[in-house]
């Protein structure tokens, strides 16, 4: 008996003995890949889709997060240089309105994403987007009026206050140097004027 199973057993036990190591190389990163982009589609199906901070699809397949191009790659999202390690708590920060289940630590990432992308900021660029349960109890904290403000700039580039006394004095900076003479601050002035403004600290903007 033995054999005439000979033939058959000798092949299952080479197969059985043989390395999976080659066969994880050559295709778990595949499938990993395939079952993350699977599990990124239904997400974008999810009737509790955020369409305001969340991402969204373009028609040729590319994924925008605010002003960036993302892109989902196994557990990884990348954006850019930066490379951010996929949770549970952060694809519900990402995709969803009402999120639910997550951490801090979810949290400071998603921080730092909406900081990079400025999905949570308006098409003019300095102004957060308010509405739905996501802004009311997470992104007005994350960003809360008076902690840390942000300003579009003479060069477009979106800078972060950490403090509204930083901004003061950068403010102090550009009052001298129009005083002076230096008339190319006038548009920065008005900004942190109208960020000010925008925060309830200050109760209207003065003509500069």
């Amino acid at each position: 008996m033995t054999q005439t199973l000979k033939p058959i057993i000798d092949p299952l036990t080479k197969i059985s003995n043989k390395p999976r190591l080659n066969k994880e190389n050559t295709d778990n990163k595949n499938s990993i890949l395939d079952y993350n982009q699977q599990e990124i589609e239904n997400w974008f199906q999810s009737t509790d889709l955020d369409k305001i901070y969340g991402p969204k699809k373009l028609p040729n397949g590319h994924i925008i997060l605010g002003k960036k191009e993302v892109k989902f790659l196994e557990n990884t999202l990348l954006i850019d240089s930066n490379v951010y390690t996929l949770t549970s708590g952060l694809i519900q920060l990402l995709f969803l309105k009402n999120p639910l289940i997550f951490t801090d630590s979810d949290l400071e990432v998603y921080k730092s994403i909406l900081t990079q992308t400025s999905v949570h900021l308006s098409t003019v660029g300095n102004k957060i987007k308010k509405g739905g349960t996501k802004y009311s109890t997470i992104i007005s904290k994350l960003f809360p009026s008076g902690g840390e403000l942000s300003m579009k700039l003479q060069k477009n580039n979106l800078v972060y206050w950490d403090n509204p006394n930083e901004l003061v004095d950068r403010l102090r900076l550009l009052l001298a140097s129009k005083a002076a003479g230096n008339t190319s601050v006038s548009n920065e002035i008005i900004s942190i004027f109208d960020e000010l403004h925008e925060a309830g600290l200050i109760k209207r903007i003065p003509d500069v």
